[in-house]
């Protein structure tokens, strides 16, 4: 069972750190963290399986907060990985469009190492807030199914 109230909680928060957590990472500019943005994507290259792509960014994700440097962001980040681990696998169907965007990933891997927090913040936000479309969509399709199967098992009647 989904708590859809938890979800769209965290699905908000993923929303409004995302372009942050890129910004600052960004704004240290260091290479090592450039690196290893580079290895992920080097890997997700090679993948065919959405479930295999979607943990590698998910660990893009985790290096670009360690790179931010923001022990609060590490917190949040362990929140989010939380709530997710137990829909990974709808969470891979949702996601599977989304991950394939390999240019986003270069992108920010390049404005990270260039040390460029305003364009890392704004790609990072066009990228969440389509993921985060489709997330919020698939909640709103569990949502009206839950609350259709509450109506027909109690007659129609609400309960």
């Amino acid at each position: 069972n989904i708590q859809v109230d938890v979800a769209r909680s965290i699905v908000r928060m993923r929303q409004v750190l995302s372009p942050e957590i890129a910004a600052d990472a960004a704004r240290q500019k260091k290479a090592d963290i450039a690196d290893r943005l580079d290895t992920v994507i080097e890997q997700m290259r090679t993948l065919n399986e959405p479930s295999d792509v979607q943990r590698l960014a998910f660990h893009f994700w985790e290096i670009l907060v360690e790179g931010s440097g923001n022990i609060a962001y590490r917190l949040a980040f362990n929140s989010l990985r939380k709530t997710y681990e137990p829909l990974w696998g709808l969470m891979t169907q949702m996601l599977s469009g989304q991950q394939q965007k390999l240019d986003v990933f270069i992108k920010l891997a390049s404005l990270v190492r260039a040390g460029n927090p305003d364009e890392a913040a704004a790609w990072a936000r066009e990228y969440i807030d389509e993921s985060s479309a489709a997330i919020n969509g698939f909640l709103d399709l569990y949502e009206n199914s839950a609350r259709d199967h509450s109506n027909n098992s109690t007659g129609g009647k609400p309960s």
